[in-house]
């Protein structure tokens, strides 16, 4: 991994050392570890406190493999708050990864109605580079409170060598225009959720009659890719706010795509979700044919994986549906959930899908049958069990590994 040096950055794109970070669901445990492991600070808050435990282990094992990303990063940067309000009292921006647009929205409303809510001293408008004031945290529940807050650090943290190269080479020629937005808001909301685009909006236009800009950064690319740190960033909202913080999304993730506004970025970010389930479905049918041919699983995996009918999907869940596990860290009620965004924006454009309405009524199914939490790779068990065979080969992992 790339130490940083934050020399290479113009000091008016610095992004603020600390972030209120919400929700450490499968893909929010990642991106809060790649924050933690890139210098940055966090204060955490999620229903489960159980899943902060985890991520400070987790983190504890990274530190002692040498993995930190900055010459700043430390264990002690990681916080727990005790709710959303308190968060975002500590620190100097929000990042929400949640399950739900209800989820969303019940933090943005949790914070606006909170007395402790303000602008924190040194937060970063449209080409501010001053660092966040020190404030005293609350101690986390597993470290002792002389840990809890490091000594401010002096700069922001380093850059990847490579995050520059890997922002710009995504972004379009010509300029956004810019709103009022980067002049008039005090604070920043980075949803990082799938949400609905038209709740998303709407949401925004509320957070923003309260003093809080938006930032639409959706992710695509799975879980191993999250915790590896090569996610791909869409990025919807004001482009001062994008480039403001994208040393975060550097630690973060991969490619960052600016695609335009913020309801455009969870529109995008839908047309993926709906792709990846249409491959999902094409690939059970793919590996029952095979089978039913006489192919060996394990040579079909590869002729196809190296020809012109592969998928990211076929190449990943295709090798946990191969082992049997299916585990691919995302459950039907999400499936559930993508599907539905994609299937009203298709109905405000008046655009049929015929092969996305196929596939949300097998999700529809597989949910009814191995119930909400069970994994979205289960779509192809519905085939298994229809036709009576498995589609197993020896070989394939039960997990992906971070790639």
């Amino acid at each position: 991994m790339s130490q940083i040096d934050s020399s290479q950055m113009h000091s008016s794109l610095a992004p603020e050392g600390s972030y209120a970070f919400i929700g450490l669901g499968a893909l929010g445990f990642h991106l809060a570890s790649r924050l933690v492991l890139g210098g940055f600070e966090l204060y955490v808050h999620d229903l489960s406190e159980d899943l902060f435990a985890r991520l400070q282990s987790h983190l504890r094992e990274q530190f002692s493999s040498g993995l930190a990303l900055s010459p700043r990063a430390r264990l002690s940067n990681l916080h727990w708050s005790a709710n959303a309000s308190e968060a975002v009292s500590l620190s100097g921006s929000l990042i929400t990864c949640l399950p739900s647009p209800a989820a969303s929205n019940a933090v943005i409303r949790e914070v606006i109605g909170s007395a402790d809510f303000r602008r924190p001293s040194g937060a970063v408008s449209s080409g501010s580079s001053t660092a966040p004031a020190s404030t005293e945290p609350a101690s986390s529940p597993a470290e002792p409170a002389s840990a809890s807050r490091p000594a401010e650090p002096a700069s922001s943290p380093a850059e990847p060598a490579s995050a520059s190269r890997r922002a710009e080479s995504a972004e379009p020629a010509s300029a956004e225009p810019a709103t009022s937005a980067s002049s008039a808001s005090d604070f920043l909301w980075i949803e990082m959720s799938t949400n609905d685009p038209v709740a998303l909006r709407e949401l925004s236009s509320f957070a923003f009659e309260h003093g809080i800009a938006s930032l639409a950064v959706p992710v695509t690319g799975g879980v191993h890719r999250a915790a590896a740190g090569e996610i791909t960033l869409l990025i919807g909202g004001e482009r001062c706010y994008w480039q403001a913080h994208r040393l975060a999304f550097a630690a973060m993730g991969g490619e960052q795509i600016y695609v335009g506004t913020i309801e455009q970025a969870a529109e995008l970010k839908a047309i993926t979700n709906m792709l990846a389930f249409i491959h999902l479905s094409a690939t059970g049918e793919a590996l029952a044919l095979a089978q039913a041919s006489g192919i060996d699983l394990a040579r079909a995996f590869r002729a196809i994986k190296h020809s012109s009918g592969n998928s990211f999907v076929f190449e990943t869940e295709g090798q946990v549906i191969l082992n049997g596990s299916y585990h691919i860290d995302f459950t039907l009620d999400l499936a559930r959930k993508d599907m539905g965004f994609v299937l009203a924006q298709a109905s405000r454009h008046e655009i049929p899908l015929a092969l996305a309405s196929l596939v949300a009524a097998q999700f529809e199914e597989a949910r009814s049958r191995y119930g909400g939490d069970g994994q979205s790779s289960q779509l192809v068990k519905l085939l298994e069990e229809r036709i009576g065979r498995e589609f197993r080969a020896a070989g394939f992992p039960a997990v992906l590994p971070a790639s």
